[in-house]
C-alpha cells in the first residue's frame, strides 16, 4: 500500500493589522521547487459578506502572506488567485495575458473519465489584493509570479507538482470531490493534456479531518463503499447507523491507482478536528468556524 511521509514544518511569526500569529511552511517542498505556506487557527481567512476582504482589515493578512512569498523566494510581489469553492470537479488555468483576471475552465464530467476542456472562460472578482474565482475547486499554473490558494476547514487541500515542468495544481477535495475521484481525474488530466510523467510528480495532502473524528451516515458511507470497496478501510462501521470516513485514505488510494510510489506522497499535519492549531467546521460549528488557506507558488 502507498504510504505518505509526513513533512517537517517551520513556523513563521506574522504580524498584520494589529494582530500576530503563526503561519507554517515546509522547507523540503521549497527544495523540490515550490513553496507551500499554510495558515492555521491564528488567522481566519474567511471571505464572507460580513467580513469583506475589500476592507483594510480584511486585506491585511493576505497582503502579509504575499510579502512572505516575496521574502522567501527573493522575488518581486506576486499576484494572488484564490477560489470560492463549491465541491465540484472543476479547475481553472488563470491567463497571464489577462493579468490573471480571466481563466480557462477544465470540467471533469460526472462518473466518466472524459474532460470538457476550455468550454468557457471565467472572469475573476477583484478583491484589492488579488483575484477570486467562484465555483471552482482547483487552480493549475506554470507561472512563477502567481500564488494560488485554496480554503479549507476539514476538507483536504491537495497539492500536485510536476518537478520537471514546474507545473503546480492546488486542489480542494471534500467528501464530494473525493467520491467523484477529483484527485485521480486531475492526475490523469495532467498526463494526457500536459505531458506530465509519473516519475516527476509529487502529491501533498494538507491538514484534513481525521477518520476517528469524521462520523457519517449511510447516505455518505454507502457510495464510498461502492466506489472503494467494503474492505478498503475508507469506511468503517461504528454502530448500526454510524460510520467513520477516512478521507485521507480515499485520496491516497486514488494516488496509488494512478501509479504514485512511496516517496511521491506526503502529508502535512494531523486531524483538523483534534488539533487546536487548525480550524474545523465540525468541531466549531457553522456559526463559529474559521477557514485556513493553503498558499502555493513555484520557486
Amino acid at each position: 500500500m502507498l504510504e505518505a511521509r509526513y513533512l517537517k514544518q517551520e513556523s513563521i511569526a506574522l504580524e498584520s493589522g494589529g494582530k500576530s500569529g503563526l503561519l507554517y511552511r515546509f522547507p523540503e517542498l521549497a527544495d523540490r521547487g515550490f513553496e507551500y505556506i499554510l495558515s492555521g487557527s491564528d488567522w481566519d481567512m474567511s471571505l464572507a459578506a460580513d467580513q469583506p476582504a475589500t476592507t483594510a482589515e480584511g486585506k491585511a493578512p493576505f497582503k502579509a502572506v504575499k510579502e512572505q512569498f516575496s521574502l522567501r523566494q527573493d522575488s518581486e510581489p506576486k499576484d494572488l488567485v484564490i477560489m470560492r469553492q463549491c465541491h465540484s470537479s472543476r479547475l481553472i488555468i488563470p491567463l497571464r495575458e489577462a493579468a490573471y483576471s480571466r481563466a480557462r475552465v477544465v470540467d471533469f464530467m460526472p462518473e466518466a473519465e472524459s474532460v470538457n476542456q476550455f468550454p468557457t472562460e471565467l472572469e475573476a472578482e477583484q478583491l484589492g489584493f488579488g483575484y477570486r474565482y467562484h465555483s471552482v475547486d482547483g487552480i493549475l499554473t506554470s507561472e512563477p509570479e502567481l500564488i494560488t490558494a485554496s480554503t479549507h476547514a476539514d476538507c483536504a487541500p491537495v497539492i500536485i507538482f510536476d518537478q520537471r515542468q514546474k507545473l503546480l495544481l492546488n486542489l480542494h477535495s471534500g467528501w464530494r470531490g473525493t467520491l467523484a475521484l477529483f484527485p485521480l481525474h486531475a492526475l490523469n488530466y495532467l498526463t494526457k493534456y500536459h505531458a506530465v510523467e509519473l516519475a516527476d510528480l509529487i502529491m501533498v495532502l494538507g491538514p484534513m479531518i481525521g477518520a476517528e473524528d469524521y462520523e457519517v451516515e449511510a447516505d455518505v458511507a454507502e457510495p464510498f463503499m461502492q466506489s472503494f470497496g467494503q474492505n478498503s478501510g475508507v469506511i468503517k462501521r461504528r454502530s448500526e447507523l454510524k460510520y467513520e470516513l477516512n478521507l485521507g485514505l480515499a485520496i491516497s488510494l486514488q494516488a496509488e491507482k494512478f501509479g504514485l510510489q512511496n516517496g511521491q506522497l506526503f502529508r502535512v499535519g494531523g486531524s483538523t478536528f483534534a488539533e487546536p492549531a487548525y480550524h474545523s467546521y465540525r468541531r466549531d460549528g457553522r456559526e463559529r468556524f474559521g477557514l485556513m488557506m493553503s498558499f502555493t507558488a513555484i520557486n
